[in-house]
């Protein structure tokens, strides 16, 4: 995998089924995956690593109920 392939704000809202407003608001509350955030002129842009995002999800698993 090459380390510098990062996510968008869309392809991750994509991979995690959410609409990109919501993970845009999970990115302002400290609630989502670490996330660079890159300036392209005067936008910012903002790119996920497939390794937080896998630790990000890893982290809210939990084990259902009968396990």
């Amino acid at each position: 995998m090459d380390e510098l392939a990062m996510l968008t704000e869309a392809e991750l809202a994509t991979l995690l089924n959410l609409h990109i407003q919501t993970v845009a608001k999970m990115r302002k509350d400290g609630e989502g995956p670490k996330f660079a955030t890159l300036l392209n002129g005067k936008r910012k842009t903002y790119r996920y690593s497939r390794d937080d995002v896998q630790a990000w999800i890893e982290e809210r698993t939990q084990a259902g109920a009968g396990e």
